[in-house]
C-alpha cells in the first residue's frame, strides 16, 4: 500500500502510524453499520487541488484520483476512484473543522460485472465509505467516512459501470496549531443490485472491500489551524502534496520541551523524512517465584512508522501498520538500572541492581485494524505487543552481605515479552498501559569463584511473570506537537 505517517486514538476504534526482536501491536475495529456494510481501513499519502470552479471565500476545493484493487466474489479487479470535495482554507484551534460534501466516482470495469449480471441485476445502488487519515502533529488518526449514498445506476451490457456517490462527512476537532492533513485510505462498497422490476436479487447485497494500490500520492487536502483561525503565512505552507515533515526540529520550540534522549530514527530505517515521536515509559514486572515486583525507571521510547499493507484474513478486512521503536536511556537502548529488594525463598532479603536492555536494535510495533462484517462479533478492538529484552544483575547483597556476582551475570538468552491492551487503552502516540506475561530464561555468567547460575535460575527463572508497562503521550520534535511529553504514573 502506501506510506503512513501515524495513527492516533480515534472513535470508534483507534490504531497506531508509519513504521525488525520488535514489538508488535494489533488493533481491530468492528463496523457498527448493517450486517454487510463493508468496513474501512488503510492509509495513504498524497495531495491535489481540484481545478475548475473557484471555491467560496475562505474555502478550498480538493480532489484525488486513485486506483484500487477491489475484491469481487469472482476475484480481484482494478477500479478507478475519484474523490472531490470542499474544505475550509484555515481552521481555529479548539473548534470543529467541517469539510463540505464529498463526491465520489467509482468506475467498475466490464470484467467485474459478471457478479451483477449473474444475479440478473438491471440496476445497482448502495453506499461507499472510506477510512480517512487525519494528521495533526504526531500522526494520522483514522476517521470513518461511511454511508456516502450511491445513486441508482443501470448495469451496462457492454462497457464500464460508473457509480457516483455523495454525502456529508464528520467534522474534525482541531487540537493544536499547524497543518491538518486529510489522506484517503481503504474503500468499502456495499452494493445493492436490483432486478428490472425493482425487486431485490438473491443475495440482495454485495460487500466489496477495496485496497488502495501502492505507490500513489493521494492526500486530499491540507487545512492550516491557528489560534485565531487566520492560518499561517505563505512561508509556513508546505508545497502541495508534501506531507512528510523533514527531520529538522521546529526552531521556535524551547529545547527544554524535548527530552535529550528523544532521537530521530528515520535515517536508521532508510527514510530520513519519517516522523519519530518520543514518550516516557515505565512500569512494573512481577517475579513470580519471589512474589515481588520490580519497578522499571522512566526511559524514553522513540517510535517511527514505515509502510502499511493489506493483511486481510478470510472473511475480514484488515490493514497492518508497522512501526519500529527503540528505548533510549542516556544513549543506551533500555531502562536505567533499578535497585530492587526481594525476599529470596520467602525470608531472605536480597538486594540487587537490575538493568533491562533491548536485545535487538529495534522493537517491532504492528497495528492491525480489523473491520469485521458481522455485528454479532461485537467490538473486537485489541492491541498486542511483543519484544525481547536482556537483563544484567550486579551489586547484589544477601541479608546485607555483598555477593560478588561478577561482571557478566545475566540472562542466558533474551526474554520474550507479550503484552496486550484494547485500542481504547493504548496507542503509540497517546500512550497507555500494556499488560501481559513473560518467561524469565535461565541465568548465566553469575559468580566469581563459585557458580551462582543455579541459585539465580532456581529462585527467579520461569514462566508466568506478570508485566505491566505504561507509556505517556508522544512528543514530535519537528512540530512540537505533544511536547514536552508527560511522565505517566506507572499502573499496577
Amino acid at each position: 500500500m502506501g506510506r503512513v505517517l501515524w495513527p492516533v486514538r480515534a472513535s470508534p476504534c483507534r490504531p497506531v502510524r508509519r513504521t525488525g526482536a520488535y514489538m508488535r501491536i494489533s488493533v481491530s475495529c468492528t463496523s457498527r453499520g448493517a450486517l454487510r456494510t463493508a468496513a474501512l481501513g488503510a492509509i495513504v499519502v498524497a495531495a491535489g487541488m481540484l481545478p475548475g470552479a473557484l471555491p467560496a471565500a475562505g474555502a478550498q476545493t480538493a480532489d484525488a484520483s486513485l486506483a484500487y484493487s477491489c475484491r469481487f466474489p469472482q476475484g480481484a479487479r482494478q477500479v478507478k476512484v475519484k474523490v472531490a470535495g470542499e474544505f475550509p482554507s484555515s481552521a481555529r484551534v479548539g473548534r470543529p473543522l467541517r469539510p463540505g460534501k464529498m463526491n465520489v466516482t467509482v468506475t467498475v470495469p466490464q470484467a467485474a460485472l459478471g457478479d451483477l449480471s449473474g444475479l440478473g441485476a438491471a440496476t445497482v445502488t448502495g453506499t461507499a465509505g472510506f477510512v480517512t487519515m487525519i494528521t495533526q502533529g504526531t500522526g494520522p488518526s483514522p476517521v470513518r467516512w461511511p454511508g456516502l449514498a450511491v445513486k441508482p445506476a443501470a448495469v451496462p451490457r457492454g462497457g464500464d459501470l460508473v457509480l457516483t456517490a455523495s454525502g456529508p462527512v464528520p467534522a474534525v476537532k482541531v487540537g493544536k496549531p499547524g497543518p491538518v492533513i486529510f489522506t484517503l485510505g481503504q474503500l468499502a462498497l456495499d452494493l445493492k443490485p436490483r432486478k428490472a422490476d425493482g425487486s431485490a436479487t438473491s443475495p440482495d447485497a454485495l460487500a466489496v472491500p477495496c485496497t488502495l494500490n501502492p505507490g500513489q500520492n493521494s492526500t486530499l487536502a491540507t487545512v492550516f489551524a491557528s489560534p485565531d483561525g487566520s492560518g499561517p503565512g505563505r512561508q509556513d505552507r508546505p508545497e502541495r502534496g508534501n506531507l512528510r515533515q523533514g527531520p529538522s526540529p521546529d526552531r521556535s520550540l524551547a529545547a527544554a520541551d524535548i527530552p535529550a534522549d528523544c532521537e530521530e530514527l528515520g535515517e536508521d530505517i532508510g527514510d530520513p523524512f519519517a516522523l519519530t515521536v518520543c514518550a516516557y515509559m515505565t512500569g512494573y514486572s512481577n517475579v513470580k517465584k519471589l512474589n515481588s515486583a520490580m519497578l522499571f525507571p522512566y526511559t524514553i521510547i522513540n517510535i517511527v512508522g514505515t509502510t502499511f499493507y493489506d493483511c486481510s484474513p478470510p472473511g475480514k478486512i484488515r490493514f497492518c501498520i508497522p512501526f519500529k521503536a527503540r528505548l533510549n536511556s542516556g544513549g543506551k537502548a533500555g531502562f536505567p538500572p533499578a535497585r530492587s529488594t526481594f525476599l529470596t525463598y520467602g525470608f531472605m532479603p536480597t538486594t540487587a541492581t537490575v538493568e533491562v536492555t533491548q536485545a535487538t536494535p529495534f522493537m517491532d510495533i504492528l497495528v492491525e485494524l480489523d473491520f469485521i462484517l458481522d455485528d454479532e462479533d461485537g467490538d473486537s478492538s485489541r492491541v498486542t505487543a511483543t519484544a525481547k529484552f536482556g537483563m544484567r544483575v550486579h551489586e547484589a547483597e544477601v541479608n546485607g552481605t555483598p555477593l560478588d556476582v561478577g561482571p557478566n551475570c545475566g540472562l542466558a538468552e533474551p526474554m520474550e515479552t507479550k503484552l496486550s491492551a484494547t485500542a481504547a487503552e493504548y496507542s503509540p502516540d497517546s500512550g497507555g498501559p500494556l499488560a501481559g506475561e513473560a518467561t524469565i530464561p535461565p541465568f548465566a555468567g553469575c559468580g566469581v569463584g563459585e557458580d551462582l547460575d543455579p541459585i539465580f535460575t532456581a529462585s527467579i527463572s520461569g514462566p508466568g511473570n506478570y508485566v505491566k508497562m505504561t507509556q505517556g503521550n508522544g512528543c514530535t520534535a519537528q512540530s512540537g506537537f505533544g511536547c514536552p511529553p508527560v511522565k505517566p504514573v506507572p499502573l499496577r
